[in-house]
């Protein structure tokens, strides 16, 4: 069974409410920022100068995307995306991308054209693995082979059918060095609906990576024209959520020197993958949250149809309103409920 892995170096993260530098802050974090504008993504910043490492989550292709001179974004296709294995029911991923990567953690600086790390001087595993295919020939890698070939709009899974098998690399593997001042780990679920291209693969690790869709709610028909829009960030899932399902099985994680996360005594759980997944948690601002995601019978957002009031049409009709009602288990071991709107502060399907 595939280990899933923390996708970059722990000890260079601080935890939030700690001592440390660059804690994450609600803006970097996934989620609503307003009723306009949703992070779709997680942004971090390294509590030092190193650059730390990028490690592949699960088993997977990577492909090459150049976003500038001096970086890169990579996007991980995971071998068994229906595989996901948590003791809890995870939604399939589609990819796993790492953004703002430094270009010269994989290819050497000014070089032209542009080539690969050594063999003898990289400690980046993605590279070590095309160099060694190479080995039993003189030939350079072709550069090409790793990064997208087609125009802008060229969907990625267009783009992983055609990149050498060569890039496929195993959990846990070093795959770049990301940029100390700022980079972020996002993840795009496996819908049947949602097809990135290109262009989305190419975009920065943050004003791009919010999504920002633009509506005039005036009439009815226009507030249902903004829920149709917000349905775009259920592609998505907060990577501090994902790695929170693996409570009952754990992850494994690393350090920036390369050694393993070890157990926290402090961390009041005695098995050591489950112990390491709540140090892991502790670098996300939204460790605390728990997300409500209740589907229709279309995969739409719960209460999508609300502002459908057509008698004639019943399946296109909602008689529900956005309130639920949500009983737990308070802190004090009493049943309780709380009545919450669904779609939250800022109207967002989640």
């Amino acid at each position: 069974m595939t280990d899933f892995f923390f996708f970059t170096d722990v000890d260079l993260l601080s935890d939030i409410g700690g001592i440390g530098a660059n804690q994450q802050s609600s803006l970097e974090s996934y989620g609503p920022q307003s009723s306009t504008s949703f992070r779709i993504n997680s942004i971090h910043k390294s509590n030092a100068s190193t650059e730390p490492n990028a490690y592949a989550v699960v088993n997977g292709r990577v492909l090459i995307v150049p976003i500038s001179n001096t970086h890169v974004n990579l996007i991980l296709f995971p071998e068994d995306s229906n595989k996901i294995i948590s003791k809890a029911e995870l939604p399939e991923v589609k990819y796993y991308i790492y953004r703002n990567i430094l270009r010269n953690s994989i290819f050497v600086s000014g070089s032209s054209p542009e080539v690969l790390l050594p063999l003898a001087s990289t400690t980046n595993d993605f590279v070590k693995k095309i160099r060694q295919t190479y080995r039993s020939t003189t030939d350079e890698p072709t550069v090409s082979e790793f990064m997208p070939t087609g125009n802008p709009t060229a969907l990625l899974s267009k783009e992983f059918e055609k990149i050498d098998h060569h890039t496929t690399i195993e959990s846990g593997k070093k795959i770049g060095k990301f940029d100390p001042n700022g980079f972020s780990f996002e993840i795009v679920l496996n819908n049947n609906d949602f097809h990135p291209d290109i262009n989305f693969a190419k975009n920065d690790f943050d004003s791009q990576s919010i999504y920002s869709p633009t509506f005039t709610s005036v009439t009815v028909s226009d507030s249902f024209s903004e829920r149709n829009k917000k349905e775009y960030i259920l592609n998505f899932i907060d990577p501090c959520a994902f790695y929170g399902n693996f409570f009952f099985k754990g992850i494994k994680a690393k350090n920036s020197d390369g050694s393993s996360v070890t157990s926290d005594p402090t961390v009041l759980l005695s098995d050591l993958d489950r112990n390491v997944l709540l140090q892991v948690l502790k670098k996300f601002k939204n460790q605390d949250k728990a997300y409500i995601d209740i589907r229709n019978e279309n995969n739409l957002s719960f209460n999508y149809y609300g502002f459908v009031n057509d008698t004639a049409n019943k399946d296109y009709y909602s008689i529900y309103s956005d309130q639920l009602i949500v009983d737990f288990i308070n802190n004090g071991g009493t049943n309780t409920n709380v009545n919450i709107n669904y779609y939250g502060q800022y109207n967002w399907p989640l």
